[in-house]
């Protein structure tokens, strides 16, 4: 059997056997977070990239809406997000929002054509005739022409073949790097250019699996930009940390004991593999955290 069609949730079906091949070059089994088939269905189009780690933005999920899969503003189209996803679309739009020019006219962006004296990576689509009005396309500041931005493929982890995994203590083996645009109009200051770049903690075979990926992917896609899907490091290494419970306060404020990381969320993940499984399958979804620590185990 080639591949369970309820994989393609999670990686476009011509991506999948390039996930294949990086498992099995670097020796590890790589966990894609769900992208859905809404992201999806605009891989592999000219005119469209994926999201990078710079921007929080959500994607547009109301079922059956034109723009669903791809990255929008929901004080212009909220009727392209479901109720449940709008208040936390809203929130991450105003947290992206120095990234992101909204021009005041209704002309809206010529997808054919970079525009001019943009200051932002980012911006809107404001002519309401225009089929993606409202979404966000990547400029980098009016060096490309428009390119609409769909979601990516979101790492949880990359764990090393043939020895167990321990996903608690990923983290502590990450790099901290940082991520963003570094373009950027020459009158900005140094504090506006640093909000640019955010944390990206990778793990020590992210650099290696993502560049495979996305230069794979460049060989089989009509746009170089828009080939970029893997594009910051795994969840497991990006966990907040929160006040230890059993800390004191001192006098001058400080705690008796340092911060900890808050509990893993467990959420639904394909596990591609370097080797087909006992059922003949290059991959298989881990659904739970009981099906999570059993694959971590025999990995």
């Amino acid at each position: 059997m080639f591949a369970d069609p309820s994989f393609h949730e999670y990686v476009h079906p011509a991506h999948f056997m390039l996930f294949v091949e990086a498992a099995a070059k670097y020796r590890c089994h790589i966990l894609v977070r769900k992208t859905g088939k809404a992201s999806i269905r605009w891989m592999g189009k000219p005119g469209y990239t994926g999201k990078r780690g710079d921007l929080k933005a959500k994607t547009a999920d109301a079922k059956d809406h034109p723009v669903a899969g791809l990255v929008c503003s929901p004080w212009l189209r909220p009727d392209a997000f479901s109720s449940s996803r709008l208040v936390d679309a809203r929130k991450y739009w105003m947290e992206s929002r120095h990234l992101i020019t909204e021009p005041a006219d209704r002309l809206g962006l010529d997808d054919r054509h970079a525009p001019s004296r943009c200051p932002t990576p980012y911006m809107v689509q404001t002519n309401p005739d225009h089929p993606h009005y409202g979404c966000l396309a990547l400029v980098e500041s009016g060096l490309f022409r428009p390119r609409y931005v769909h979601g990516d493929y979101d790492l949880f982890a990359i764990a090393p073949a043939g020895r167990a995994y321990d996903v608690e203590a990923a983290h502590a083996q990450a790099r901290a790097l940082r991520m963003g645009t570094h373009v950027a109009p020459q009158a900005l200051g140094l504090a506006h250019r640093q909000q640019r770049q955010l944390a990206n903690l990778e793990g020590p075979l992210a650099f290696q699996v993502s560049s495979f990926l996305n230069v794979r992917v460049c060989a089989h896609h009509p746009d170089m930009v828009g080939s970029l899907l893997v594009n910051h490091g795994e969840a497991v290494n990006l966990r907040k940390t929160t006040a230890d419970p059993s800390a004191l306060h001192r006098p001058d404020g400080a705690r008796t004991r340092p911060d900890v990381l808050k509990p893993l969320a467990y959420e639904p993940v394909l596990a591609v593999m370097p080797r087909r499984n006992a059922h003949g399958q290059w991959a298989q979804i881990l659904a739970d955290q009981a099906a999570h620590e059993a694959f971590y185990q025999s990995a």
